[in-house]
């Protein structure tokens, strides 16, 4: 009888994730939205017009500062402001492949970064998409997170979504009309607010080899209006690989909204999920995102890539669908906990194991979240590795036990002084307001977050 009741309450449980599955569906399917109503791909490919940009500001050693025509506000036209930077050496056969790199939401086309993709093996162009230049040359701090001042164009700082993923894409197009460069070996990297742009011209520009994703692009209509255009609307169109990297602490997303993001994303290529990975454009630099991007234009291998988990008897397993260079290790990453603010969670690793072509875990029996991970070489961010989606457990007694507050216990409102500050502090963290820059060098910005945690300015 017991094993009777038992069946019958595996079928019900069957039956609600199926029925759980096909309303996510649904419930996407009705947020969808046709990029051609936007963006034209035809007029966008057409070589914009470019000058030098003679602001002496903008100057910086061996990258070369253009305004480019490109679409302002309400489809009128206005320049933006670029850098663009080829490699030096002998150029390989048939031109240097490509990268578009866009910044995130406060930033900039930092002259550092374009400097290090450049040293990569990249023909590189950064655009600013805030209607503005950078100003390297008024400081002599060494460029990072907040130290290249700015400079406004006509029409002062501003961001409009429409225009900002058409300069993008114009970006690419100018890019591939550079004989130096090889048109048929090209990458669009973006992070943050640049990863959310992203998502929409991989729904537009086909010509890209691939996509980078740094720590957003999730699915997530209940945004408020500032996110209308990019809030994963068009992932179901994608028509180019997509790969993502990203954090189980972001302050911009959560597990579920990634999750319904690789979900929707027609052309997902797997992820690198890290736990408490932090946000800052210091994101340029992950290993695991270099890596990614010189795979798609053919100057590396993949990082490993896993398959869908499947779940039996507390034991997680998810097939190798690609080794990358060589798995090391295993690990499996979850959290115990359960919080509104996602962000807030602590997440911890337990070592898994390599078996028969899978990556094989026990999943702790309190995990209310998990993914699985397979490991390359460690690396600073240990982000070198591939892993599967996140995994939400089912709700039990035997998976979930409450914990119980005694009265000498602190209440959960009772937040101590240091932790009000720590939550304060990873909020501004990750909207911009402060910089971990190569998480040694703290730096406070002028203006504060808002009380969304994104900052209307971006």
């Amino acid at each position: 009888m017991k094993r009777v009741l038992g069946l019958i309450v595996m079928v019900i449980a069957f039956q609600g994730m199926v029925a759980e599955t096909s309303a996510a569906e649904g419930d996407r399917a009705k947020h969808r939205d046709d990029p051609a109503k936007y963006w034209n791909l035809k007029e966008l490919s057409v070589f914009p017009s470019f000058r030098e940009c003679t602001i002496p500001e903008t100057r910086y050693e061996k990258l070369k500062p253009i305004l480019v025509s490109g679409k302002g506000p309400d489809g009128t036209n206005a320049e933006f402001f670029a850098y663009y930077a080829v490699p030096e050496g002998e150029m390989p056969a048939g031109g240097w492949p490509g990268l578009v790199l866009v910044h995130g939401g406060g930033g900039t086309a930092y002259p550092n970064w374009v400097r290090e993709w450049r040293d990569l093996g990249f023909a590189v162009i950064a655009l600013d998409w805030l209607n503005q230049v950078p100003a390297p040359a008024l400081t002599n701090v060494p460029p990072n997170e907040t130290g290249v001042p700015r400079l406004p164009l006509p029409g002062g700082r501003r961001q409009n979504h429409v225009a900002n993923v058409a300069n993008i894409i114009l970006s690419h197009s100018l890019l591939m009309s550079f004989p130096e460069v090889n048109a048929d070996r090209t990458v669009l990297v973006g992070l943050s607010w640049g990863s959310w742009y992203g998502g929409c011209v991989a729904a537009v520009d086909s010509r890209f080899r691939g996509a980078v994703a740094i720590y957003c692009c999730d699915f997530n209509p209940k945004q408020g209006w500032q996110m209308e255009l990019v809030n994963g609307r068009f992932l179901h169109a994608a028509k180019i690989p997509m790969w993502w990297s990203l954090s189980t602490n972001d302050q911009n997303v959560t597990p579920d909204t990634s999750n319904a993001g690789f979900e929707e994303c027609a052309r997902f290529d797997g992820c690198s999920i890290v736990n408490r990975l932090p946000h800052s454009h210091i994101g340029f630099s992950f290993p695991s995102v270099q890596r990614m991007a010189r795979y798609y234009v053919g100057l590396d291998k993949r990082l490993p890539h896993l398959g869908e988990v499947s779940l039996k008897d507390g034991v997680a397993r998810a097939k190798i669908l690609d080794p990358g260079a060589g798995i090391l290790t295993a690990k499996i990453g979850y959290t115990t906990e359960e919080n509104a603010k996602t962000h807030l969670c602590t997440w911890q690793y337990d070592p898994a194991d390599v078996e028969n072509g899978e990556i094989v875990a026990v999943v702790p029996s309190r995990a209310r979240k998990f993914y699985l991970a397979a490991c390359e070489k460690d690396t600073r961010y240990h982000d070198l590795c591939g892993t599967t989606k996140f995994v939400t457990t089912a709700r039990n007694a035997d998976a979930y036990v409450p914990k119980i507050v005694s009265p000498t216990e602190p209440k959960p409102w009772e937040k101590t002084a240091a932790a009000d500050l720590a939550d304060y502090l990873s909020l501004a963290v990750s909207t911009g307001w402060l910089s971990v820059d190569g998480c040694r060098d703290v730096v406070f910005h002028t203006a504060r977050p808002t009380s969304t945690g994104i900052p209307k300015a971006m």
